[in-house]
């Protein structure tokens, strides 16, 4: 008996905790996109002579040891590491299998191999200028 008795207060109490209908739903906040908020935008570059084109759509984040963002077609991330005007990024860039048409594709290759080959960098109000051994890239917030 006094075992019901206490299931039964203890099922009532867990009752009375309960929320009431009169409640406003819970509202999460609006889902914004991984890459964006704080990314660098690339505005144009050059990888051995060759023109990048700008892509508002390349987007380099550099936080946390890491550089990552959307290269185009597909997001990307590696280790990164900036100290006292130089970067070192790492050769190994794990990125996404989506497929893009030919021109897209050609782009995002080029942005990597230069991202890869980035040693130093250069950064002043909204502008971020990463420059290595044939490469100079320039993003914009």
């Amino acid at each position: 008996m006094p075992k019901l008795f206490i299931t039964a207060c203890l099922s009532l109490f867990l009752t009375a905790c309960l929320p009431t209908g009169s409640q406003q739903p819970l509202e999460l906040p609006e889902e914004k996109p991984h890459y964006g908020d704080g990314a660098w935008h690339l505005i144009d570059g050059n990888l051995d002579g060759k023109k990048i084109n700008g892509n508002e759509k390349i987007t380099l984040e550099l936080s946390l040891g890491r550089a990552s963002g959307f290269s185009g077609v597909n997001s990307y991330s590696t280790k990164a590491h900036k100290l006292a005007g130089k970067i070192s990024v790492d050769e190994q860039i794990q990125i996404t299998r989506m497929a893009g048409t030919v021109k897209e594709m050609r782009l995002e290759s080029q942005y990597l191999q230069a991202l890869r080959r980035a040693k130093s960098y250069k950064e002043q109000g909204n502008e971020l200028v990463l420059t290595g051994d044939g490469v100079e890239l320039h993003f914009r917030k």
